[in-house]
């Protein structure tokens, strides 16, 4: 797939990565999920689900997190993402897991999904790529997409408050500006958790994990020392991460 210039900066904010490595991400796949931080399953799980609730899952990745949701309730599942690779294994996936009359996923930029409105009763905004901008412009132009009384669930990180930000974080605020622009348009913030700078260690165990297995299907040498030269910048990337960004998860009830 060819990307434009403003998807490949997507890609590149959501991956943390050159534009090098951006197309041996097709080669990953995640051995349970690709957010992998703690308290999302159990907050997402808390929510009151039943058969006739549309989740959207946005990116969806390879539905590592829609896919459980629709196998243990029974939920009907729209899911996008940009990368072609990542959706068909998701599309497989949900076979695998027999829920695939309940899961659609397509290969969308999501730019052209947020045109859409009143679509679904939950939204999972899960490692977003920022297209959007900051809190404020987000909430905006998520909510639009979930009914009246829905939930948008997000996994995000904010800036912690001892850090001037860079032109690399200018998208980020403190957690007290992200939470003024989630409510910016009279939405309420039912569930959060803040899981300050904790999860990152895992995190990058789990990444380092799931790059290092990609490296059995990446096909040419060159490129395999593309993805190990890549590896070897996460020590460093988690090292700033831990003294720049805290993280944390936010479920919001839309009021429209």
């Amino acid at each position: 797939m060819t990307y434009t210039q403003e998807q490949k900066s997507d890609l590149r904010k959501i991956m943390d990565t050159e534009e090098a490595v951006l197309p041996l991400w097709k080669y990953v796949r995640p051995k349970k999920q690709i957010i992998s931080w703690n308290g999302v399953s159990e907050i997402l799980d808390k929510l009151k689900w039943n058969k006739n609730m549309v989740l959207l899952d946005l990116p969806c990745g390879q539905g590592g997190l829609s896919i459980p949701l629709a196998n243990k309730y029974g939920v009907k599942v729209l899911g996008y993402d940009i990368l072609p690779e990542w959706v068909s294994y998701a599309n497989e996936l949900a076979i695998k897991k027999v829920v695939r009359s309940l899961c659609s996923f397509g290969v969308t930029d999501i730019r052209e999904v947020a045109k859409k409105k009143n679509i679904c009763d939950v939204l999972l905004w899960s490692a977003p790529p920022h297209v959007f901008g900051k809190a404020k412009p987000t909430v905006k132009a998520l909510r639009n997409l979930v009914k009246n009384d829905g939930l948008v669930v997000i996994a995000d990180s904010y800036l912690l408050c001892s850090v001037k930000p860079s032109n690399a974080l200018k998208d980020y605020e403190t957690l007290e500006k992200t939470n003024q622009g989630y409510t910016a348009f009279g939405d309420k913030i039912i569930k959060f958790k803040d899981l300050r700078t904790s999860q990152w260690k895992n995190d990058y165990i789990y990444t380092k994990k799931i790059l290092t297995d990609a490296l059995k299907r990446i096909p040419t040498k060159q490129k395999k020392q593309i993805m190990r030269n890549y590896i070897k910048t996460l020590p460093q990337k988690e090292k700033q991460d831990k003294t720049t960004l805290g993280s944390a998860l936010w479920v919001i009830r839309v009021k429209k």
